[in-house]
């Protein structure tokens, strides 16, 4: 199950824009706040609420990940515990902008994501919810969803700010 907040177009894009890649990362507490408003009622029941992660090198050159932003200010709106650990990314990718081809995203992030082995306790049978700040073709979402699943979670719930295409 998905929630968006937005359409990746106009402001909303510009927003995204400049909170990943512009520094703004005092844009973290409002957007986390619109991504809550949005459905409040999609977060009843969640056990925990993780981020996207980011590559370690990618997180060196940034210099934070903007999901796990989101996701921390969204859990304490929610009050649902957020649990940056319990996805991984076990290898280095290009970033999802740079390919355009719907197929080539995927292949992209085939076998890049996974739980760790100290998070599966926290991860089984739990109802997890993953935040991040957009979804394009969904690759990134699906394989953290994946992973999730594949270790045990009874229910994956995906958050984002904004969306490509349609919003629901």
């Amino acid at each position: 199950m998905g929630h968006a907040a937005a359409l990746y177009e106009g402001l909303a894009r510009y927003m995204i824009l400049s909170f990943k890649n512009g520094g703004k990362e005092n844009y973290a507490p409002l957007l986390a706040k619109l991504i809550y408003q949005s459905n409040p009622k999609a977060f009843e029941g969640l056990n925990a609420l993780t981020a996207m992660p980011l590559h370690w090198r990618r997180l060196l050159a940034r210099g934070y990940n903007q999901a796990g932003m989101l996701s921390w200010n969204v859990s304490k709106l929610s009050d649902v515990p957020f649990e940056p650990q319990l996805i991984a990314r076990k290898r280095y990718t290009k970033k999802q902008g740079k390919s355009a081809n719907f197929e080539k995203r995927f292949q992209n992030l085939e076998n890049a994501l996974s739980v760790p082995i100290k998070s599966l306790k926290q991860v089984e049978g739990k109802r997890i919810g993953i935040v991040d700040d957009v979804m394009t073709s969904g690759a990134s979402l699906h394989y953290a969803s994946e992973a999730l699943l594949r270790a045990g979670a009874k229910e994956v719930r995906v958050f984002v700010f904004a969306r490509a295409g349609n919003k629901d």
